[in-house]
C-alpha cells in the first residue's frame, strides 16, 4: 500500500465520519419547520367558545394521518372543527374556535398547529 492509498483511505474515513455526524444532527430534529412531528399518528381537534367559558371547551374528534399525509389530515381536521362547531352552536364568525394538536404514540398534543 503506497502513501496515496493511505491518504485516500484517511480522506474517505474522515468524509464518512463527517457525513454520519451531519446525519445524526439532522436526525435529532423530531419535527419540521411547521412544528409537525415526523412520527405523527394523527390530529386531535378541540373546539372552544369564549362566550361559554369555563365550559366552552369540547373535544371534536380525531383525524388519523401520518407525516406524509399531514396536509390532507389538516384539511379534514379543519372541516371537522367547522362541522362540529356549527352543529353545537359555537360562534364560528371570528375563525378562532378550534385548536388542532398533533398526536404521536407518546402524546395526544405534541404541538398545536392551529
Amino acid at each position: 500500500m503506497n502513501s496515496s492509498d493511505t491518504l485516500l483511505k484517511k480522506y474517505l474515513s474522515t468524509c464518512s465520519f463527517i457525513f454520519i455526524v451531519i446525519l445524526g444532527i439532522a436526525g435529532c430534529s423530531t419535527q419540521d419547520s411547521n412544528y409537525i412531528p415526523v412520527n405523527l399518528k394523527g390530529l386531535n381537534v378541540y373546539l372552544f367558545d369564549e362566550n361559554r367559558a369555563p365550559n366552552g371547551d369540547k373535544f371534536a374528534g380525531y383525524i388519523e394521518c401520518s407525516y406524509l399525509s399531514r396536509e390532507d389530515g389538516l384539511s379534514k381536521a379543519r372541516a371537522l372543527a367547522y362541522q362540529e362547531a356549527k352543529r353545537l352552536g359555537f360562534d364560528v364568525s371570528n375563525g378562532r374556535y378550534y385548536i388542532i394538536c398533533t398526536a404521536t404514540a407518546d402524546s395526544s398534543c405534541v404541538t398545536k398547529v392551529r
